[in-house]
Formats: structure tokens, sequence, C-alpha cells
């Protein structure tokens, strides 16, 4: 029987008899089936290996610069939270999750009190002020509102859904990530395990 495809893949994969007219559309179906399969194949390599070279990235917490709330201010994160574990939160003000997570925080504070706290948005610098004064956030010393003003922490983070939160070691290494809403009792512990 002659086959198209030599090598691995007629003797491995596939066994395709040469076309006629009875099996010309069973053939085509294949065709298609294993372009498709080999696409699926292609994409989930390189999103494997995006995950891979993100990871890598994250492992240690990057060199961040965001804005205060008085929109003059720049705040390297890195910088000003070394020996410390940090938490970057990604949050939009408006976003319900996010607020109901932002009352947990502060009802959990005394418990996440030796950690840095980096609230961090991209929404207007007028309504974050206004949900850090609703939450009274400024009563809290180790969390701190900002502002991304390049608009590329969120690409530099590869944040997918907010909230998001990323939490760092005291040598700030990556020891969780969360999407969504965060067990801040685990935090508590892994926190407590860093230190």
């Amino acid at each position: 029987m002659k086959t198209f495809f030599g090598g691995y893949l007629s003797q491995h994969i596939l066994t395709l008899p040469l076309p006629s007219q009875a099996n010309e559309k069973l053939l085509t179906m294949r065709l298609i089936l294993i372009t498709l399969c080999l696409s699926a194949c292609i994409a989930g390599c390189k999103d494997r290996k995006q995950e891979a070279e993100l990871a890598k990235k994250l492992a240690t917490l990057p060199q961040v610069n965001t804005l205060a709330l008085d929109s003059t201010t720049v705040i390297n994160i890195t910088e000003k939270s070394k020996g410390f574990p940090v938490v970057v939160m990604f949050f939009d003000p408006d976003c319900h999750t996010c607020q109901k997570e932002t009352e947990l925080l502060t009802t959990k504070y005394n418990e996440l009190a030796n950690l840095k706290i980096y609230m961090l948005s991209i929404e207007n610098t007028e309504k974050l002020k206004q949900f850090s004064k609703h939450y009274r956030l400024e009563s809290f010393p180790n969390i701190t509102v900002v502002k991304d003003h390049t608009y590329s922490l969120i690409n530099t983070f590869k944040v997918k859904s907010i909230p998001s939160m990323l939490l760092y070691d005291e040598n700030h290494r990556l020891v969780q990530a969360y999407e969504g809403v965060a067990d801040f009792s685990k935090i508590k512990q892994l926190i407590g395990a860093t230190l």
C-alpha cells in the first residue's frame, strides 16, 4: 500500500492510502485534523515557553517604579521594601472583588503588619485617592496605593485578572501568586515560614 509522508509520520502516526474518488473526503478530513493538532501542539509549546520565561522573570521581584498618589513621587517598590516581605496587589477601584479583598486586608492588618503591601492600579489618581480615603488606607503604614503611571507593569507581571496578588519573601523571591481572591490565612502562614 502506497502512503504519503515517508519516515516517522507514515510508520508511527498515519497510514494514509493514496487518494481515490471514494476516500478523498476522508483524506481531507485527516489532513485538516493533523493540521489542527500540530497547530495546537505548537501553540501549547509556545505558551509553556512563555510561562517558563515569565516564572523565571518573576522569580525575584523586578525593579518596579510606581507613582504615589501625590502624582510626583516615584516609588521603587523593590528599593523601598528591602528586607521586608512584599505583596504586590493589582486592583481596580470599581471591582467588587477588589473592594471585598481590601476590606479583608484591612481587617487582617495586625496579622499582616510585618510585610509591605503595594496596591497597584492603572486607574486615574483621583479615583485611587477616593478609594484610599474610603478604606482609610493611609492609616495603615505598610499599605501603599500606587499608580502604574507607565501602564507597563500589568504587562511586566502578565496580569490576567483583577485582583491578582504576588507574594514575595524578605529576599524578594516569589513565594506565591494568586489570581482572584487571595487566601489571607495562607499568606500569613507563608510569610511566617519565611521569617
